[in-house]
């Protein structure tokens, strides 16, 4: 049996930073600036290596104006306990004042991935949904993935992965989703280290024990079987790795990184199991070109095992 190596993006811009306010975000602005730029490059490096990726958008984003998105149905706003959570509600009324609107929109970039034949659409909410916020409930959940469904067919995009933002995975919320012909989600490990978490836990100990994770094999190679995957209402096939992005101050580490990742590569190759590396664009905003060489050590590394053990590169909704 053939192993199987996925890469799955989180296309969120702005969106994906609800909760921050705005001092925090004036000082992310250099990631997210920079963030379809980077989406092109990683893209395209891909390409160059005939390697497959899903990329999963937050449905707002996927408007031509701002005047167009501001005619959306905007009282479907969840209703969490911290309000600032609700991008719609904390973030869209400073669209075009104090944030580029460049930072909500990304119609164009939609389109051009539509045509990509290395790249499956995935759906990574309408809203950059948080579904293990307190307040928040199954309506409104629904809600929700009615509205990313609904504005993908308009574009002729037939969503059948769903990435679930900030990997809050409820499993109560699997049957609203195959509901609406979602057949795949990325789910997490399992692990002690990585478990769907409302959003303080990520700051916590456990996510210093993740952080060490990427360097030092605390956790295993985090490969696993296709017979994993199918114990829940939809195919489950979990992220193995978040591809944490260079740090200048961490750079003496960057080869144990990598190190890390190839040889749960490797495992995958060799015993016909499945490795899912992840992050988001804007992760690549900054110190672009140190992330891209890092990126490409790792596509010759799938190149290598391609030829010698016939890995291969494949979408989410291809896991079955």
């Amino acid at each position: 049996m053939n192993g199987h190596f996925l890469i799955s993006l989180d296309f969120e811009l702005v969106w994906g930073v609800a909760g921050w306010n705005l001092s925090k975000i004036e000082l992310y602005k250099p990631n997210l600036s920079c963030a379809k730029e980077a989406l092109y490059e990683i893209v395209h490096l891909l390409e160059k290596y005939d390697m497959k990726c899903t990329i999963g958008y937050v449905g707002a984003m996927n408007y031509a104006s701002l005047q167009e998105l501001q005619m959306v149905n905007n009282t479907l706003i969840p209703s969490y306990l911290d309000i600032s959570y609700a991008s719609f509600a904390s973030l869209l009324p400073h669209a075009g004042k104090e944030l580029d609107v460049n930072l909500f929109l990304a119609h164009r970039e939609v389109e051009i991935l539509q045509v990509k034949a290395n790249v499956e659409l995935a759906s990574h909410t309408y809203s950059h949904y948080y579904c293990l916020e307190e307040g928040q409930t199954i309506e409104d959940f629904e809600n929700d993935v009615r509205m990313a469904k609904e504005n993908a067919i308009k574009q002729g995009v037939n969503l059948v992965s769903i990435i679930f933002p900030r990997n809050q995975v409820n499993d109560d919320y699997l049957t609203i989703c195959r509901k609406y012909g979602f057949t795949h989600f990325r789910g997490m490990l399992n692990s002690f280290l990585y478990k769907p978490s409302k959003t303080p836990f990520r700051y916590s100990p456990m996510g210093a024990l993740r952080f060490l994770d990427t360097y030092l094999n605390i956790s295993g190679n985090n490969t696993y079987t296709i017979e994993d995957t199918k114990n829940k209402e939809l195919i489950d096939v979990p992220g193995s790795r978040f591809f944490r992005p260079y740090s200048r101050k961490l750079s003496f580490l960057e080869g144990l990184k990598i190190r890390r990742i190839k040889q749960s590569m490797t495992d995958a190759a060799k015993n016909g199991r499945i490795y899912h590396l992840w992050w988001h664009p804007h992760n690549f905003g900054t110190y672009m070109q140190e992330n891209l060489s890092l990126l490409e050590e790792i596509c010759r590394h799938f190149d290598y095992l391609k030829k010698t053990y016939n890995l291969k590169s494949s979408f989410i909704s291809e896991i079955r």
